[in-house]
């Protein structure tokens, strides 16, 4: 006869047959295991509790590390500034920006770069890594330098950071954590479930359309908002030239990833568009095509994706592109407002609005863009209407309709020092 037993504590479970173990499950240093007879049939890690445990004690070291530093000056504590510490072929410019403006007002700064960063070798070469703050991957950050988060008053990111990292920074009592955005949230409405103040103490707001967007919606308290443009806007400037450009623009779908007969639609359709379009321009030679993917494209993407007869701007370069552009196409990326900024003529070619996305989020962004045909401008749903108002401006020497620079005006804030503006904001939060 057969004796069965069962033991069980906290970490182990255990039925035995004679006293025979045939039946063990057990958690020892985040991992569960299943023996059978000895034979072992099952081990994983258990990456969420051990997560939960290590963002505890990274919290708890930086709560003590504050108490630390309570009494630092407030002209001695840091502002960090981070850009995207995910991909690195996203441009590092918004945080960047005005990390070299508080630099050139010896105001105390740093700034965290993601090692691959094609801005790391650029800097290196020019000697200019003073209060650079490298990691390899963004889940070094906090733990790495927790020193620096520590002794600073507030951190300014346009990405944010994954995981339980927002929660930690947005949690700790002696500094603010802000969001500054990479593109003004108005057109990719299902953005702002990513970015709120669920992660952030405070979400900057770039434009006065923003801000009626956020109102509408119902989303943050006047004291959650900081109403000033993106920092990289201060940089933006006119060159003129003798040549013209046209720059083509189309923004992430998250369907590409996966789906292989939506990517070939995607990419077939602007193959397309190029080939109007330089037939359109091929008795126009003082008239060039410019082209960049969007950072997403790069970074999931295994296949090389390129056109014949356009110059390509790597995704890290697309800031310097601005000033020299005539004429941007794009969809409803929000790179459209640096542009519209400036009053350069912007067309929305809206090519894939009859697509239905395996992605939900891809069809809602598109109908969420489509909403704001009338804030915008030139939004336009046939490939024949792009090219007639492509020839449009070729005729008028690409200078934008004063009804449309009316429009611009509406959309943004008063047009001044952004960087200034931000700063004086987050010194207010200090003076409260």
């Amino acid at each position: 006869m057969f004796l069965l037993k069962k033991i069980k504590d906290e970490n182990e479970k255990k039925y035995l047959i004679c006293n025979i173990p045939v039946f063990v499950k057990m958690k020892k240093n985040f991992r569960k295991k299943i023996y059978i007879l000895g034979i072992k049939i099952f081990d994983k890690k258990l990456k969420k509790k051990q997560e939960t445990l290590q963002s505890k004690s990274i919290e708890e070291k930086l709560l003590l590390l504050g108490l630390y530093y309570k009494d630092l000056p407030e002209d001695k504590k840091l502002i960090i500034c981070m850009d995207a510490l995910h991909d690195k072929y996203a441009e590092a410019i918004d945080a960047y920006t005005f990390f070299q403006f508080l630099q050139a007002r010896n105001i105390p700064s740093k700034y965290i770069l993601l090692k691959d960063n094609p801005l790391y070798e650029q800097l290196k070469q020019q000697r200019k890594l003073k209060d650079i703050l490298l990691v390899e991957k963004q889940s070094e950050f906090i733990e790495k330098y927790s020193n620096d988060i520590a002794r600073s008053k507030c951190i300014l990111t346009s990405f944010g950071l994954s995981g339980n990292d927002n929660k930690i920074l947005k949690n700790l009592p002696f500094l603010q954590y802000i969001f500054i955005e990479h593109g003004v949230i108005l057109l990719k409405k299902c953005v702002v479930r990513l970015y709120d103040t669920n992660f952030f103490n405070k979400i900057l707001v770039p434009s006065q359309a923003t801000y009626n967007l956020y109102n509408k919606m119902n989303l943050y308290a006047e004291n959650e908002m900081i109403c000033s443009g993106l920092p990289r806007w201060d940089n933006l400037n006119r060159i003129s030239d003798t040549t013209k450009n046209i720059f083509l623009f189309f923004t992430w779908r998250y369907s590409l990833k996966h789906d292989k007969e939506a990517l070939d639609i995607y990419y077939n359709r602007i193959k397309i568009f190029i080939d109007h379009l330089q037939g359109v321009l091929k008795e126009y030679p003082n008239i060039k095509i410019y082209m960049s993917l969007h950072h997403a494209v790069c970074l999931n993407l295994k296949e090389d994706i390129s056109f014949d007869n356009i110059q390509m701007v790597s995704p890290n370069e697309i800031s310097k592109m601005i000033s020299k552009t005539d004429l941007l196409i794009t969809d409803y990326s929000s790179i459209c407002f640096d542009f519209m900024y400036l009053d350069i003529p912007v067309i929305f070619y809206r090519f894939d609005s009859d697509i239905h996305y395996s992605n939900s989020l891809d069809n809602e962004t598109m109908i969420s863009a489509c909403e704001e045909d009338d804030t915008l401008y030139n939004c336009l749903y046939t490939e024949d209407d792009v090219l007639s108002k492509v020839k449009f401006y070729m005729k008028n020497r690409f200078e934008l309709e004063p009804e449309y620079k009316a429009k611009n005006k509406v959309i943004f804030w008063k047009k001044e020092s952004e960087c200034q503006r931000l700063l004086n904001k987050i010194n207010h939060l200090f003076d409260e």
